[in-house]
C-alpha cells in the first residue's frame, strides 16, 4: 500500500457510511437530479461524490492498494494521448470535453486512488442492501412511469430530483420515442442509459437478490426500454450467468431455452403492440449509426480534427476522436481492470459477478455505450475499483509507516 501523511478531517466510520449511502442513492436512484451551468449538467450524485472525495483526501493516511495503482497507471497513456489531441487539434464541443475529462481523469482518481482503501474494505452487506432496494425501486418506478405515459400521454417528473432543473423542454429532446409510445426511462430520462447502467449492475444485483419475482421485475424493465442494445446485453447476461456463474447442469440448457423464448416473445409482443415492424430488429443502418464505420477508413495513427464527442459505438468514437494509437491506449485503459483481475486468479462468485458486469458493458459498447452520459462511467470505474479492491489488507497503518509502502 502507498501511504501519504496528510492533515486530519472528518473520517469517522459513521461519517463515511452516511456519505457512501447518500452518494450511492444519488448516483444510482436519482442520477439526473441537479441543475445546469449553461449546457453542462451539475448533478447531485457527482457533486456529492466530489465533496466526499475532497473530505477523504484530508484523512491522516492516504492509502492506495497495489492493484488500484496499477489500474490507474494503465490509464495514463490514454490520458496523455487525449490531452495531446486537445492541445494540438482543439475542442469543438466544450460540454462533451468536460464530460470526457470527468470520465477519464477525475472519476478514475476518485475510485482508484482516493476511495481505494474504503472500497477495499467495503461492507458488502450494507452495499448489497442499497443495491437491491435501489435497483428494485428503479425497476418498479420505471414500469409505473412507462404505463403512466401510455395512459396520460405525459411523463411524471420531479425537478431537481428525477430530472435536471435546466431541462426546460422536459423529455421532448431525449430521443426516447419508439413508435407510438416512449421507452422505459425510470429516473435516468433515457432508456438506453438506464438499460446500460442496470446491465452493468445486474450480475451483482442477482448475487445479492435471491427473490425470483424481484429479479424478473428488473428484467421486465430492461425489456421495456425498447432498446436493441439493452436486449442484446440482457440475453448475453442470461447466457453467461447460467453457463459460467452457476454450476454447470444439464437443466441449464432447458433454462436458457425457456429464458430466451420468454425474452423473444416479450420483445415480439411489445413491438406488435406499438405497431413497430419486426424489421426493426434487423435494421441495416444500425439505428443510423452505420456512418460511424467511416472512421475505420478515414482515421490515421493520430487524430487530426478537433474533439467533438465519443459517439454511440464507443470504439469507433474513440478511433474517430483520437486515431488508431488512441484506440490502442483506450483499450489498454478500459480493459486494464479486467486483465489485472485475471492475474489475481480470483474465483469467488462476487468477483465473477463484478467482472461480468464490466464485460457486458465492453460488449454492448460495440452498439451503444453512452460513454459520455451521466452516470455510465461512474458505474464502470466503481465496479472496476470494487473488482480489484476485494483483497486482504491491513486494517490500519502505523504512524511510523513509510511514505510509500505496497501491499499485495
Amino acid at each position: 500500500m502507498i501511504v501519504f501523511r496528510i492533515p486530519k478531517s472528518f473520517t469517522s466510520p459513521q461519517f463515511l457510511r452516511i456519505s457512501f449511502f447518500f452518494f450511492s442513492c444519488f448516483l444510482l436512484i436519482f442520477p439526473k437530479g441537479g441543475v445546469k451551468l449553461g449546457s453542462i449538467p451539475i448533478t447531485w450524485g457527482y457533486l456529492f461524490l466530489g465533496l466526499t472525495s475532497l473530505t477523504l483526501i484530508s484523512r491522516d493516511l492516504f492509502k492506495i492498494s497495489k492493484m488500484h495503482f496499477y489500474a490507474f497507471i494503465l490509464l495514463l497513456p490514454f490520458q496523455m494521448v487525449s490531452l495531446m489531441n486537445f492541445a494540438l487539434n482543439g475542442i469543438k464541443s466544450y460540454g462533451f470535453a468536460i464530460s470526457f475529462f470527468i470520465s477519464f481523469f477525475i472519476l478514475p482518481v476518485i475510485f482508484f486512488l482516493i476511495l481505494s482503501e474504503y472500497l477495499s474494505k467495503l461492507d458488502l452487506q450494507f452495499f448489497g442492501k442499497i443495491l437491491k432496494k435501489g435497483i428494485f425501486f428503479l425497476s418498479v418506478y420505471g414500469i409505473f412511469l412507462f404505463f403512466y405515459k401510455i395512459v396520460t400521454g405525459k411523463f411524471f417528473a420531479i425537478p431537481l430530483l428525477t430530472m435536471n432543473l435546466g431541462d426546460s423542454m422536459g423529455f421532448e429532446d431525449k430521443c426516447i420515442s419508439r413508435g407510438s409510445i416512449s421507452k422505459l426511462i425510470s429516473t435516468y430520462n433515457n432508456g438506453n442509459i438506464f438499460g446500460i447502467c442496470i446491465l452493468m449492475l445486474l450480475p451483482l444485483y442477482q448475487y445479492f437478490e435471491k427473490n425470483f419475482f424481484k429479479r424478473n421485475i428488473t428484467k421486465l424493465a430492461l425489456v421495456l426500454t425498447i432498446s436493441r442494445t439493452v436486449w442484446i446485453g440482457l440475453i448475453i447476461h442470461e447466457f453467461i450467468d447460467l453457463f459460467f456463474l452457476q454450476r454447470k447442469k444439464i437443466s441449464n440448457y432447458f433454462k436458457i431455452t425457456i429464458i430466451l423464448f420468454s425474452i423473444v416473445f416479450l420483445i415480439v409482443f411489445l413491438l406488435k403492440s406499438i405497431n413497430v415492424s419486426l424489421l426493426f430488429l434487423f435494421d441495416l443502418t444500425l439505428g443510423s449509426r452505420i456512418n460511424q464505420f467511416e472512421a475505420i477508413v478515414t482515421s490515421g495513427l493520430f487524430a487530426a480534427s478537433p474533439f467533438y464527442a465519443i459517439t454511440e459505438i464507443v470504439y469507433l468514437g474513440i478511433l474517430n476522436s483520437f486515431g488508431y494509437f488512441g484506440l490502442l491506449t483506450f483499450l489498454i485503459a478500459i480493459t486494464g481492470p479486467i486483465l489485472l483481475y485475471k492475474m489475481q486468479r480470483k474465483k469467488d462468485l462476487f468477483s465473477k459477478s463484478v467482472a461480468l458486469g464490466l464485460g457486458i458493458y465492453l460488449i454492448i459498447s460495440l452498439s451503444d455505450g453512452a460513454m459520455q452520459f451521466i452516470p455510465v462511467m461512474a458505474f464502470y470505474w466503481f465496479l472496476a475499483s470494487l473488482l480489484l479492491g476485494r483483497q486482504t489488507a491491513p486494517a490500519f497503518c502505523s504512524d511510523h509507516a513509510q511514505n510509500k509502502k505496497f501491499y499485495n
